[in-house]
C-alpha cells in the first residue's frame, strides 16, 4: 500500500521518479505526481513531463471540492476533476514527502486504499520536515524499511559528496572536508552578510547559478538589500520602486519572489497562476503600486495587482534554506548562525555541485543600546571559533518525530533504570536526611541529652520511617519519585 524511498540531497531522486514513471507507463500504470507546494509541483511537472499537482489541493478536492462526494466513492466526476480521480492501479508518487504533513499523509494513503491505489513517498526525513505536525518517513523507515538512494551524482569533487553525508548524521568529521579547503569563514553578523554576498556576486558575475542562502527572513531581507543597491548603482534597476511586504522596495529590473499562491492571477492562457515561491522580473511598475511581471522561467506575463504586491511580494536575491531545499546550484554561499539546527545545515551544504563556502556568524558587532551591550558573549570575538559554532548547530538535531514515536520515546525514558536510579536516589537522599541528621546529633550528644532507649524509633525521629510511607504503592509514571523500599 505504501512504499518509501529515501534519498540524501544529490542522490538523483528526481532521476529515479523519471525513471519510475517511465517504467509505470510502459507496464500500463497510471502516475500521479504531487508535491508538497504549488511551486515545487509546477518544478516537478517540468521534470517527469506530466501534469503535477500540490498535495494540499489534492486533499481539498476529496474534501470540499465540487465533486468531492464522486472522488470518495468512485462515482462519475467531471472532466475538469478527472486528474484528482483514483482508480484501482493507480501509483500516488509524493515528492519531497519529508515536507508533508503526517495527517495528510494518513489522508491520502485512506483515500488511495479505498480506490486500490498505491502509494509511493519520496524523500528524506534528515533534511528540512512538514510546517505541519511530521515525521511520518522516520517512522515509516524504522517499522516497515525503505529503498534507499546511496550513490551522490551532483557533486564534481567525490570528497564533498562524502563530506555531506557525514554532516547529514551529525558527524562534526565532515567539516574538515570544509576546514582544509578554506572554506570555513567567520566573523560578525555584519563582516559575514558582506561577505557572503561578495561571494555570490562574484560568482553571479561569472556566469554560474549561485545560491545565498539563510534561516531567517531578516537576514535574507538584509542580503536582498545589499543586492538591489548594487544592481541600481550599475544601472540594472531604477533606483525607487514599489514598496515591498519584506520592507525592501521593486521596481523595473528587479527580481521577486511570489509568496502566496492566487489561482485567480494567470498567464500562458490560464494555464499557469501565481504561486509561492515563483520567480518573476519586474518589466514595468505602475503608479498605482502595481507590478507587470516576466516569469523567470516559462516566461509568461501577468500584472500583479497593488494589494498583493503590499502583502506577498519579496525581493529574490537571497533565499531562505526551506524554499532553497530541492534546488541545485553551481556554488552556494550559505551564512549560517548558532540557532540554527543540523538539518538546515545539512540542506545548505547540499546545493551546489561545484562549491560550497560557509559563512559562519561568531559575535555580533557592540550594539549601540546599552542593554544589549550587556550580553559580553554574545559581542565577544574570542567566545567561539567557527567551527565550534558548526559542530554546535550539527549537535542540535531539529528534525520532528512522529507523535507514535514521541509517546514510544517517552515511555521508554519513563522506565529506564538511567531514569529511575537517578530519581531512587534523591528520594532516598531528601527523605533520609533529617533521619541522619537526628542520629549524628544523637550519637555526638552530651549522655543527658540522649533520648531515652525505650523511645520507640518513630519517636526518635519523625523521618525514620517517611521514605515508606512516601513511596510505597506509587507508580513511577504516575509520580516524580518511584516505588522504593528504605532499607
Amino acid at each position: 500500500m505504501v512504499v518509501l524511498g529515501l534519498g540524501p540531497g544529490g542522490s538523483g531522486k528526481t532521476t529515479a521518479m523519471q525513471a519510475y514513471v517511465h517504467v509505470a507507463a510502459q507496464a500500463g500504470q497510471r502516475v500521479i505526481p504531487l508535491a508538497t507546494s504549488a511551486a515545487s509541483a509546477a518544478v516537478l511537472a517540468k521534470d517527469l513531463g506530466r501534469p503535477a499537482e500540490n498535495l494540499h489541493k489534492f486533499l481539498w478536492e476529496y474534501t470540499h471540492g465540487p465533486a468531492a462526494n464522486a472522488l470518495r466513492s468512485g462515482g462519475t466526476v467531471p472532466r475538469s476533476r478527472a486528474s484528482f480521480a483514483l482508480r484501482p492501479g493507480d501509483v500516488v508518487l509524493v515528492d519531497e514527502a519529508g515536507m508533508a504533513g503526517t495527517f495528510n499523509v494518513d489522508a491520502l494513503v485512506k483515500y488511495a486504499a479505498a480506490r486500490g491505489a498505491v502509494v509511493r513517498l519520496l524523500g528524506d526525513y534528515r533534511q528540512l520536515s512538514s510546517v505541519e505536525a511530521g515525521g511520518i518517513l522516520r517512522q515509516i523507515h524504522q517499522e516497515a524499511g525503505a529503498y534507499e538512494l546511496t550513490t551522490l551524482h551532483r557533486f564534481t569533487n567525490k570528497d564533498e559528496a562524502a563530506a555531506t553525508l557525514k554532516l547529514r548524521v551529525g558527524d562534526g568529521a565532515g567539516l574538515d572536508f570544509y576546514e582544509r579547503g578554506e572554506r570555513i569563514i567567520g566573523g560578525s553578523r555584519q563582516a559575514m552578510v558582506d561577505a557572503a554576498y561578495q561571494g555570490w556576486r562574484t560568482d553571479m558575475l561569472a556566469g554560474k547559478t549561485t545560491l545565498i542562502s539563510t534561516a531567517t527572513n531578516t537576514d535574507v531581507t538584509a542580503l536582498s538589500a545589499r543586492a538591489r543597491e548594487d544592481r541600481v548603482a550599475a544601472g540594472q534597476v531604477e533606483t525607487d520602486g514599489v514598496l515591498l511586504a519584506d520592507g525592501n522596495r521593486a521596481g523595473r529590473g528587479d527580481w521577486i519572489v511570489t509568496r502566496d499562491n492566487n489561482r485567480k492571477i494567470t498567464t500562458n492562457r490560464g494555464r499557469d497562476f501565481v504561486k509561492n515561491g515563483d520567480a518573476w522580473e519586474v518589466v514595468k511598475r505602475h503608479d498605482d503600486g502595481s507590478l507587470k511581471v516576466r516569469h523567470l522561467e516559462h516566461r509568461g506575463r501577468l500584472t500583479l495587482p497593488a494589494d498583493y504586491v503590499a502583502a506577498g511580494v519579496q525581493l529574490l536575491y537571497a533565499s531562505t534554506v526551506m524554499r532553497s531545499q530541492g534546488g541545485t546550484v553551481d556554488t552556494a554561499h550559505p551564512l549560517v548562525t548558532e540557532d540554527m539546527t543540523r538539518e538546515q545545515l545539512y540542506v545548505q551544504l547540499s546545493r551546489a555541485r561545484e562549491k560550497t563556502t560557509v559563512y559562519t556568524v561568531t559575535h555580533e558587532l557592540l550594539a549601540f543600546d546599552t542593554d544589549e551591550q550587556m550580553d559580553a558573549t554574545r559581542h565577544d570575538p574570542d567566545t567561539f571559533a567557527a567551527r565550534e559554532v558548526l559542530e554546535r548547530v550539527l549537535a542540535r538535531e531539529g528534525a520532528q518525530h512522529s507523535a507514535t514515536d514521541t509517546i514510544k520515546e517517552a515511555q521508554e525514558e519513563a522506565g529506564s533504570l538511567s531514569t529511575l536510579v537517578p530519581r531512587y536516589d534523591h528520594a532516598t537522599d531528601t527523605l533520609t536526611r533529617q533521619h541522619y541528621a537526628q542520629l549524628t546529633t544523637t550519637v555526638l550528644a552530651p549522655t543527658s541529652a540522649r533520648p531515652s532507649p525505650r523511645t520507640p524509633p518513630s519517636a526518635r525521629s519523625p523521618a525514620h520511617s517517611a521514605l515508606p510511607r512516601a513511596t510505597a504503592g506509587r507508580p513511577s509514571n504516575c509520580s516524580p519519585q518511584p516505588p522504593a523500599k528504605a532499607t
